[in-house]
C-alpha cells in the first residue's frame, strides 16, 4: 500500500487591503501574481495543488510519503515567500504572508477537517504576529 501524508496550508497576504488602498487595484493584482508565481515555482517538483481561495488567500495541498518532508516543505515555503519583493516606484518591500497548516495521513484524509484546522492555525499565527507558520498535527482528530 502506498501510504502518503496530506498537508494542507492556508496562506493569507498580510496588509493586502492597504496595498490596494495605497497603490491601486492593479498593483494589488500584481501582488497576487507575484505570490502565485512564487508558489508555483517553489512547488513545481512536488505533488501539490495551489488554489486561490477568496480575495487574498491561497490553499496549498501537498502529498508525500514522509510527514517530516511535508512539515519542512511548509516551513521552507514560508521562508521562500518572505524573499519575494514588491516594487512600487522607488519603494521595495518584502511580501508578508501568514500561514497555517495541518498534516494528516491520507488514509484518514478529509479535506474539510484539514481545511478547518489549517484555517484555525492561520488565525492563531496572525494573532501571534511574527510567527512564521503554525502547524497542527491532525492525526489526533480522526
Amino acid at each position: 500500500m502506498n501510504r502518503k501524508f496530506v498537508g494542507l496550508a492556508v496562506l493569507d497576504l498580510d496588509y493586502f487591503k492597504s496595498y490596494n488602498d495605497t497603490y491601486g487595484h492593479l498593483f494589488g493584482d500584481r501582488v497576487l501574481q507575484i505570490l502565485a508565481t512564487g508558489l508555483r515555482n517553489f512547488l513545481q517538483k512536488e505533488d501539490a495543488e495551489i488554489i486561490r481561495f477568496g480575495g487574498d488567500e491561497f490553499v496549498i495541498c501537498i502529498r508525500h510519503k514522509q510527514k517530516e518532508f511535508v512539515n519542512k516543505l511548509f516551513q521552507d515555503l514560508h521562508t521562500f515567500l518572505l524573499t519575494l519583493t514588491l516594487d512600487q516606484h522607488t519603494e521595495s518591500e518584502t511580501l508578508k504572508v501568514s500561514m497555517g497548516a495541518c498534516i494528516n495521513n491520507q488514509k484518514n484524509y478529509d479535506f474539510k477537517t484539514l481545511f478547518e484546522h489549517a484555517d484555525q492555525c492561520l488565525y492563531r499565527a496572525k494573532k501571534m504576529a511574527g510567527l512564521p507558520v503554525l502547524l497542527m498535527d491532525c492525526n489526533k482528530y480522526f
